[in-house]
């Protein structure tokens, strides 16, 4: 089972605010009195993940078949690279994890379930299996709520169009 989470056909990170390449520049007189008044901001260059270190899938290879099955295989990552995508909020501690290429805290998997029932059914396997859920819509959470200590699937809410 493969794959990025979220839906995005433009591929970015969910809760990622825009496509590096479509940013827009601050007019003159704004970076001018930003450069004057508070210093200009350079950027440290990212790390990219080292992924060969981490932890392939902890879940147990049961719960993951459950869950494909509940919400189609195309819809569980396990993969590093798409646990990876999925990392973290927008808190500061978020960006400096990742932009220092830090793997810790991967989710174990994430999951995009459909609708009502396929939510439903993802949260009793995974009680069943006692492992925690972390639901993430647009994954800017600034407080560090997406961490987990323990064994946990990222709930993807991207594919969900309606609440009930």
């Amino acid at each position: 089972m493969s794959g990025s989470p979220g839906s995005n056909a433009s591929g970015h990170r969910p809760g990622r605010w825009g496509l590096p390449e479509q940013a827009r520049q601050l007019p003159p007189e704004i970076r001018s009195y930003l450069d004057e008044n508070v210093g200009s901001a350079t950027p440290w260059p990212a790390v990219p993940p080292d992924l060969s270190s981490a932890p392939a899938c902890p879940l147990d290879g049961s719960l993951v078949e459950d869950l494909s099955r509940i919400v189609g295989p195309s819809h569980v990552v396990t993969t590093a690279q798409g646990r990876w995508g999925a990392l973290g909020g927008a808190s500061y501690l978020d960006y400096v994890r990742q932009r220092a290429g830090d793997v810790q805290g991967l989710p174990d998997a994430v999951v995009m379930p459909g609708d009502h029932e396929e939510v439903q059914a993802v949260l009793e396997a995974c009680s069943a299996a006692a492992v925690a859920i972390v639901p993430v819509g647009g994954g800017t959470s600034v407080v560090g709520g997406l961490a987990a200590s323990r064994p946990h699937v990222m709930l993807d809410t991207s594919r969900l169009r309606a609440v009930f």
